[in-house]
Formats: structure tokens, sequence, C-alpha cells
């Protein structure tokens, strides 16, 4: 009966985009899914609660909050000067949006750049080069933390640190040790005294789920963090690649950017599964994060 009733109560919050995924959803008491919608880009993606802002591997989109596009800029990294091609995950700070940019190559990075654009029409602004003396390899995510001054990075190779650098300069600062490493970490968002990740630790041949996680913000150098499971993915279409990550600060809600069809080695596309003939690129609302132990 209880399962009837959640049903029904995803009924009333459907709206926008599309319908329910396909497969059956696993509903949980504080955190269930309310709609989805298809977009461009298959990297990141950040919202100001009035519009929402995707990046694709070279592209960046802003959409509106039914999902409309509206501006698109098709060359990011114009007027960079480094060798570049790839953009991660994407955070929004005042009336900028933050990227993370760097060389991907089978796997590794290198020649990382933060790319700050204009909001509004998507352009260029400026950039911040991560300091030197980082020992980060790859960055997939970018979280802006205003209170604490602070950009947050993720790197996909190295599930065991999460790293922080000065938001006004780039300088390294140093990085948070997880005591349980975490495997092709995405998209990294700031909530209140807590990092949110997501993880591509799923197995899309085997149909088995990507994951959430927390974990909490300790500004001790190099301190030992153990993350904290929050959601296991089971309420999308196909388990494929989960990616970016952001919370509307307006109204409490995960959104979570999912791709599927393709597979992906060494984190590129590489051909399709099966009924598909493109890779989709979809994200998902959520009616909240879940339950931190603080809250």
């Amino acid at each position: 009966m209880m399962k009837v009733l959640l049903f029904i109560s995803l009924i009333f919050f459907l709206i926008g985009c599309s319908s329910a995924p396909e497969k059956e959803l696993q509903y949980k008491e504080n955190d269930y899914f309310l709609r989805i919608c298809e977009v461009k880009g298959r990297q990141g993606v950040s919202t100001d609660g009035d519009n929402i802002y995707i990046s694709g591997t070279k592209e960046l989109y802003k959409y509106d909050m039914k999902g409309k596009l509206l501006v698109e800029n098709l060359s990011p990294f114009k007027n960079i000067n480094l060798e570049v091609n790839h953009l991660g995950d994407i955070d929004l700070h005042k009336e900028e949006i933050y990227t993370c940019i760097e060389k991907f190559t089978e796997g590794r990075g290198d020649n990382f750049v933060i790319g700050i654009y204009n909001k509004n029409d998507l352009s260029l602004v400026r950039t911040i080069i991560p300091g030197k003396n980082s020992p980060q390899k790859e960055i997939s995510g970018i979280a802006v933390d205003p209170e604490r001054k602070l950009i947050w990075m993720t790197d996909w190779t190295d599930g065991k640190s999460i790293y922080y650098y000065d938001l006004a300069t780039g300088d390294y600062i140093g990085r948070i040790i997880l005591k349980k490493e975490l495997f092709y970490l995405q998209g990294i968002v700031v909530h209140k005294n807590y990092l949110l990740l997501t993880a591509d630790d799923g197995d899309a041949e085997n149909e088995v789920s990507d994951n959430l996680y927390a974990i909490k913000i300790n500004m001790f150098a190099d301190v030992i963090s153990t993350p904290i499971h929050l959601k296991e993915f089971e309420d999308v279409k196909r388990e494929g690649e989960i990616e970016g990550i952001t919370i509307n600060r307006k109204n409490g809600e995960l959104i979570v950017l999912f791709n599927r069809g393709a597979k992906i080695i060494k984190g590129i596309p590489k051909g399709f599964y099966p009924g598909y003939d493109k890779e989709i690129h979809e994200i998902y609302f959520y009616k909240n994060i879940g339950q931190l132990p603080e809250d």
C-alpha cells in the first residue's frame, strides 16, 4: 500500500520535461524522484534557481527551469592559451560559472585551467591557473565555497583525495584524504558543512547503479575523513555514467546529470549499447539530498 501511495504522490510532483524512468523506482522517505529533463551537455550541471547551466565536453549551455535552451557557447576554449579539450563539472558563484578545464587523454589530465564565464551570455571572463605545487593529477569537478573562500576540486583518477584552492588566486592549500577510497569521482557541490560527491562506481554492463556520497569539511591539513553513503541511484532509466551535481538553493532540490547509451572506455564514449545510436544526457531532479548526520 505504501508503494502505491508513493507512486500516486510522484504523479502530482511530475512537471516539466518528461515522465518517470522506465524501470520501477526505488523510493526513500526523504529522497524521491521528481522529474527528468534531457539536455545537450554530458559533463556538468549548476543552477541559480532561475536557470540551469550545463557543460558538455567542449560546450556550455544555458536552459530555463523547464528545459528550454536559451544560450550556448560552442567554443568555450577560445582565448585560453593552453592546449585543452575537456570541461568537467561546473558551479555558480555570484554572476559567474566556474569550470574545470584540462587536456584529457586516455584517462589522464594535463594543462589545468579554472575557466570563469559570464552566466548571462556564457562568454569567458577570466581564467585562473590552479597552484602548480598541487599533487592533483586530473580535474573532474569543481565547487565554489564562498563561506571558506575556497575552490574544491575532484580527481577522476584519485578517489582518496579532495583538493582545495584559494578562491581568489587559485593557490593550492591542501586536501582532504578519504579513509575509504571512492572510485571515478565526477561531480562535487558544497552543502552546509559537507561536500557532496557523485561517483561513477557502478557497472553499466551489469546494471549496477552509481552513487552519491558526502564528506564532512575539515580544514586541518591532510585530514582523514570517512565518506557517508547517501544514495544509490537505482531510479535511472539505465545505468550509464553519472556526472555533475548541483543543489537548487531556492527550494533544496538535488539535480544530477546522467549519460546513457554509450559505452565508456577510460572516460571516453566508444560505441553504443544495443538499442542506442547516440548518447542521451539527462538531468534528474530529486526532492532533496536526504538525511545527513547534523540535519
